[in-house]
């Protein structure tokens, strides 16, 4: 249960205070994307009665959003009723105030706080709320709630004007070498939505789960998909057997379980976690090594892929796609043909045939 995402952190006290306990507690965060919470400009998929607002869709990403001319409404000012806990809202900050005993209720403030009340928020705002940064207050004591020192990762490469330009005329050179394998393709396709995802999320680690995945299928997108033909590829790309059980084949086993591909509502003790966080923190630079080498032996014609298994759908695959279809067309269509009311009393409809001839990328070979 956040496997991933439960990093180590730290509550920083500031000028050396110290709490005592028992005490009163107050716990704030701020929320971000900043529009739905009032007082903002901004884009945001949240609309409010004679607001001005600009009805934007974008080809290029596929996306649809409002673009504000003025706040969607003064920022937000309220208080739950009083209670053993108070929680109440101010613009794009939260605070919720406790009776605290030690600091685990604090750090159980925490959580709840910065995991579990965006995750309700989120049914109700399209925009998909997340806190930026914490902070509180023990009493008199004043703290920030940072990720350990230990959890800060550096991944800087040195290069030049000339380097990069020199990357850039390879890369190009290497795609139609790349475009005669469907297996090397999506091995680095794969990686690439492992590297983005660990470069999207608010934070390090809140797609975490997620990059391994991706590097479980860059894996089996190169070598195969039996543990088998993972160990024999990797032996002829020169990787040591210790190399590989170490730095490879570990994404593998995570897929199918540790909380990645599955389900998995397990709560890890801390020496199973920093076990599990060691890996992933080495895992983004090992596939890169890896893939060079491969892509680099497979130029030189010293690395053979094997055959896809890709083509058409299957019969059971081309069933439930139709089925699919049907179940969802009576939906589909009442999304495309929907209005949205937005604030000048104009609309905006939900999808746009902006060209009358749909085109698509034609796929690696095979």
């Amino acid at each position: 249960m956040l496997t991933y995402e439960f990093r180590d952190r730290v509550l920083q006290f500031l000028d050396g205070a110290t709490p005592a306990f028992p005490a009163h507690a107050k716990i704030s965060g701020a929320l971000a994307p900043r529009p739905p919470f009032g007082g903002e400009l901004g884009v945001t998929r949240n609309s409010a009665q004679g607001v001005k607002m600009r009805a934007r869709s974008s080809p290029s990403t596929g996306r649809f959003f409002l673009e504000l001319d003025e706040p969607l409404f003064p920022p937000l000012s309220a208080r739950s009723p009083a209670g053993t806990e108070v929680f109440s809202i101010d613009g794009h900050e939260v605070s919720v105030e406790s009776r605290v005993q030690s600091l685990e209720e604090v750090a159980n403030l925490l959580g709840a706080l910065c995991y579990v009340f965006p995750a309700i928020l989120n049914l109700d705002l399209p925009d998909s709320p997340y806190l930026l940064y914490a902070w509180g207050q023990i009493g008199e004591a004043k703290f920030q709630w940072h990720f350990h020192p230990e959890e800060l990762q550096a991944s800087v490469k040195v290069t030049s004007k000339e380097l990069q330009e020199q990357y850039v005329v390879r890369s190009w050179a290497q795609v139609s070498l790349v475009r005669r394998s469907s297996r090397m393709f999506m091995s680095l396709h794969y990686f690439r939505m492992a590297c983005r995802l660990l470069i999207a999320g608010q934070n390090r680690f809140e797609f975490m789960a997620e990059a391994v995945l991706n590097l479980a299928k860059c894996l089996q997108s190169l070598c195969g998909e039996s543990r088998d033909d993972v160990r024999v590829v990797l032996g002829q790309l020169g990787v040591s057997s210790q190399e590989a059980e170490a730095l490879y084949l570990p994404a593998l086993f995570l897929r199918s379980s540790f909380d990645v591909a599955h389900v998995s509502l397990t709560q890890y003790n801390p020496e199973q976690l920093r076990t599990l966080h060691n890996y992933v923190d080495l895992a983004e630079s090992a596939f890169r090594r890896l893939l060079k080498t491969a892509l680099e032996l497979f130029e030189r014609g010293d690395f053979k892929l094997g055959s896809s298994t890709g083509g058409g759908s299957s019969p059971e695959e081309a069933r439930f796609i139709k089925t699919l279809g049907d179940n969802v067309r009576p939906f589909r269509d009442a999304i495309s043909n929907a209005a949205v009311n937005i604030g000048d009393g104009g609309t905006a409809h939900s999808a746009f045939d902006v060209s009358p001839r749909r085109t698509r990328p034609v796929p690696p070979a095979s």
